[in-house]
């Protein structure tokens, strides 16, 4: 098994048996936050199983692949797939995503060349 072509979930349940999404749920439990929280983190790679908050797990799932796009962050693996239900759930389509995206990116190197100057 290649785990550098797997998503990272994947590879942690080969090797761990558990993942950092089910990890981060039981924690959010024991931390006593609200369940739409322990929801977003918990169901992120796996929105439509996320029930009444599959919505919100579907935009984590979507901020995780937009960051991985943009390079912010490594999580190792493969950058992974929103799948088009997930894009139903939160009310989007490719074209907004790409929109979304675009401004980000833009958002970012604005950020940075006002750091860049700084110095």
């Amino acid at each position: 098994m290649d785990l550098k072509q797997l998503r990272m979930v994947e590879a942690e349940n080969a090797i761990l048996g558990v993942n950092h999404a089910e990890i981060g749920y039981y924690l959010a439990g024991r931390w006593n936050l609200p369940e739409v929280l322990r929801a977003a983190i918990g169901f992120h790679h796996n929105p439509v199983e996320g029930m009444n908050n599959s919505r919100i797990a579907g935009l984590v799932a979507m901020a995780d692949r937009m960051a991985r796009e943009l390079g912010i962050g490594s999580g190792g693996g493969c950058n992974p797939e929103v799948e088009p239900e997930v894009f139903e759930l939160c009310r989007l389509d490719a074209e907004m995503y790409e929109a979304m995206r675009a401004e980000l990116q833009g958002e970012m190197e604005a950020q940075v060349g006002t750091l860049v100057n700084m110095g």
